[in-house]
């Protein structure tokens, strides 16, 4: 019997398993977007506060989550709009899917721009309208202008910025 002397390619693949709770969501760890799927019977009308407990913020691992919508879809671009009516039939029973979507938050600092006094941090949805947030509505008052500071020059703001930052607050 002769020896195979010739030289061989070998790859190694190995999988480490650990009981480390972050090893199962080192997914999540680079995404800033999760979301959840919740099924719908028939005969049901469904109304965003009915869904109140699927809205709370959520911490995981270090970050906070907020509530951003349901979804038909899980590519996020078909909306729900509520009241939903989930028609019952005789003949048919029907089921609906709706897609959850919990992104991740930034911290916006809000300043006086008078007199430098923090109004306070909050909470929010990247990129999203201010007005929509309630947490800064509560937080800011009776407001005239917003802005943000961009390189050397200030602009206003109607929306969040992508990452943490200052807001300016004008009275």
């Amino acid at each position: 019997m002769s020896e195979d002397t010739s030289t061989k390619r070998v790859a190694v693949y190995a999988r480490v398993s650990t009981d480390n709770v972050e090893q199962t969501s080192s997914y999540e760890l680079q995404s800033d977007i999760t979301f959840d799927k919740m099924y719908l019977d028939n005969g049901q009308i469904v109304t965003l506060d009915s869904l109140s407990d699927k809205t709370a913020s959520v911490e995981k691992l270090g970050s906070t989550y907020l509530f951003d919508g349901f979804y038909t879809d899980d590519t996020f671009k078909e909306k729900v709009m509520f009241p939903l009516y989930m028609i019952s039939s005789h003949t048919e029973r029907k089921s609906r899917m709706l897609y959850q979507k919990m992104t991740k938050a930034i911290s916006v600092t809000f300043v006086e721009k008078t007199t430098g006094n923090a109004v306070g941090i909050a909470k929010v949805i990247p990129e999203s309208k201010i007005l929509d947030s309630k947490e800064a509505v509560a937080l800011l008052g009776e407001y005239s202008k917003l802005t943000i500071m961009d390189g050397t020059e200030e602009k206003e703001v109607g929306f969040f910025p992508a990452s943490d930052a200052t807001i300016y607050v004008y009275r």
